[in-house]
């Protein structure tokens, strides 16, 4: 087992005002209410027109599947055209043993990738570098190393070949051009 605690430090709100965007496929924690997405297939349609979701797709792959991934923040300067700031990831890369599919729920009821997203999970996928082999290089000389153990480096390939799926699963009930929109970044 490998414990730590990682900072990072964000200028404070006065200085830095940030934006809070909810995840709209966001867990409800009850055991006698699910959450919208849960029962009804249909909240990518009630979602896609409203901000930020409306500016385009691939936002909804989430590698690491934090089950506690709520909401996410931008400088409320920069509105969406920023870097996303995701708070609180204690969770952020689960349980190496466990693929937790729901994560995928957004994918699965989009059906929606872009091109430039699509091309790279299939460069992870088959090389020359996978992503696991991406993160180790990426990590190796962190302060806190090894950040990620070999079973969550694993886990990441594994999941990219799920992803895969899914968008392959997309395709097969969908027209190509419907679940990969061309977004002209090659």
């Amino acid at each position: 087992m490998l414990e730590a605690s990682l900072m990072s430090f964000l200028p404070p709100e006065k200085m830095a005002n940030r934006q809070t965007w909810r995840n709209p496929w966001k867990r409800s924690y009850s055991k006698h209410r699910k959450a919208y997405w849960e029962v009804y297939d249909d909240l990518c349609e009630k979602v896609k027109d409203r901000t930020p979701y409306d500016t385009g797709v691939g936002f909804w792959i989430l590698w690491t599947c934090n089950l506690d991934r709520h909401h996410y923040e931008t400088f409320r300067e920069f509105g969406n055209d920023t870097f996303l700031i995701h708070l609180d990831n204690g969770r952020g890369f689960g349980k190496s043993a466990l693929d937790e599919m729901s994560c995928l729920a957004p994918m699965m009821q989009c059906c929606s990738i872009r091109m430039s997203t699509l091309q790279r999970l299939v460069r992870l996928y088959r090389g020359p570098q996978r992503l696991s082999a991406v993160m180790r290089a990426a990590l190796l000389h962190d302060a806190a190393a090894p950040v990620l153990l070999q079973p969550h480096l694993d886990a990441l390939d594994r999941r990219v070949a799920k992803v895969l799926r899914v968008i392959a699963d997309c395709a097969s009930s969908k027209p190509i051009h419907e679940v990969v929109v061309d977004d002209g970044v090659y």
